[in-house]
């Protein structure tokens, strides 16, 4: 629904038939694919004092940060499964079930197991529970097609 109003603590649900983008308040754009769960843990966008918490708990995302990422970027938090991304104003994009990350532009800083890696534009981390599995390069057609 068009200026469909989202508050903390709701759940975004999409079903094998459904795929859902939403506008937040700041332009910020997140695009969840079929079977995927967000949760919305905290959503204030107030000068320096902004905060965003967002939890993917399963499924597919890509996500385009807005104001957000020039106001107060060091409290955005995007949580997928046990990586926790934060942006340095960018795109990106992952799947929940399958364990990966991609930075299409911008950088990115992901934290797995209490470790840190900074992804730049066109990488990809594959995690699993608290362990890195590899970061590698995202081919070409990564960046023109995310497929949710």
């Amino acid at each position: 629904h068009k200026n469909y109003e989202l508050l903390e603590n709701d759940i975004i649900l999409t079903k094998n038939n459904a795929k859902v983008q939403i506008k937040f308040i700041d332009n910020t754009t997140l695009t969840l694919g079929k079977n995927s769960t967000l949760q919305i843990n905290k959503y204030l966008i107030n000068g320096a004092n902004s905060k965003v918490n967002l939890k993917a708990k399963k499924g597919s995302y890509d996500l385009v940060s807005g104001e957000i990422s020039k106001l107060a970027r060091q409290n955005f938090t995007f949580q997928a499964n046990t990586a926790t991304i934060g942006i340095r104003g960018t795109r990106f994009s992952g799947d929940v079930n399958n364990g990966f990350v991609n930075c299409i532009s911008g950088e990115i800083e992901v934290g797995v197991g209490g470790k840190k890696y900074n992804l730049k534009k066109g990488e990809r981390l594959h995690y699993k529970n608290l362990g890195i599995i590899k970061l590698e390069k995202l081919k070409p057609s990564s960046f023109n097609v995310i497929k949710l």
